[in-house]
């Protein structure tokens, strides 16, 4: 009698109906998730070896995406239209966040991510060393300026062939890790 007195509060009853509809709804999401989620990772999933391009990326995701909400649809099919629109819309948003993550880990497979990184200083190195080519068989050997600029871009390009060799030896490493990876899938 005292905790009907102090006024205690009880969970809100729902009818066996809205009971039924909120396990369909979230049966239906999960369901309609793990659709998306199975057929994405067959592309670009953490198993996944090979890049897809973004073109064809896109087109995988948004045909899983109809498909998954259109599972959804067909499951979520009674019930107060709101509490099964407010389930699609967070089907919709899993699927979304979903898409991020596959997507980061498709670009990360690029072969191209990171060619900005050799291409710049191979430029900058190749034309240094064609000025300074330039500079040695142009200029008069009593000029200071032409002495000083061929050192200049003699260091210049000293300095992009370190870099490179810096970039290539992590590259090295982690292109080995790759192959080694390879290796022990298709090995066993």
């Amino acid at each position: 009698a005292k905790l009907f007195a102090s006024g205690a509060k009880f969970p809100e009853a729902s009818t066996m109906l809205d009971a039924t509809m909120a396990a369909n709804n979230a049966n239906a999401e999960r369901i309609a998730i793990d659709k998306y989620k199975v057929e994405m990772n067959q592309i670009a999933g953490p198993n996944a070896i090979s890049y897809v391009k973004p073109e064809e990326f896109n087109k995988h995701h948004r045909n899983f995406m109809r498909a998954s909400i259109s599972l959804h649809d067909d499951m979520a099919d009674f019930g107060r239209k709101g509490a099964i629109e407010k389930s699609r819309q967070k089907v919709v948003g899993q699927i979304a966040e979903h898409y991020e993550i596959y997507s980061k880990l498709n670009e990360s497979r690029n072969p191209l991510a990171g060619f900005e990184t050799f291409m710049i200083p191979m430029g900058i190195g190749a034309c240094s060393f064609i000025l300074r080519w330039f500079a040695d068989n142009t200029c008069s050997s009593w000029s200071e300026t032409c002495k000083s600029s061929a050192y200049l871009l003699s260091e210049l390009y000293t300095v992009m062939f370190i870099f490179l060799l810096i970039v290539c030896a992590t590259k090295v490493r982690l292109i080995r890790e790759k192959v080694d990876k390879l290796i022990k899938i298709f090995g066993s």
